[in-house]
């Protein structure tokens, strides 16, 4: 699910899910990241920066799918790196309150 622009310096969009069967209110308080785009991802996405709202603990490797559709639409790019807090980490690396996450397009040349 995606929100609305925020100006020139990102978006803010809020993801995952914040219901569970059965319940009235949220299960948890959101967390917010911020990730950082590159190449096409940047160009589709007409900024360097979304601002999300997910889950706590959500894994970086997971944020593909919450991202907005304009930027999903190039596709999950074969070799993708993630970086937290600029650290390189695996995608199963758990998300906190305020981390900045790079996805990291693979570089080739010679």
């Amino acid at each position: 699910m995606t929100g609305a622009a925020a100006g020139k310096a990102g978006r803010v969009c809020r993801a995952g899910p914040a219901l569970e069967a059965g319940t009235i209110g949220p299960v948890a308080d959101d967390i917010q990241v911020t990730v950082r785009l590159f190449g096409t991802m940047r160009e589709a996405a007409g900024t360097g920066r979304v601002a999300l709202r997910v889950l706590p603990a959500t894994p970086a490797g997971a944020l593909w799918g919450h991202l907005p559709d304009d930027i999903r639409r190039v596709g999950l790019p074969d070799g993708l790196r993630y970086a937290v807090n600029h650290e390189w980490t695996l995608p199963s690396a758990t998300l906190r309150d305020g981390d900045e996450v790079a996805l990291v397009l693979p570089v080739s040349g010679g």
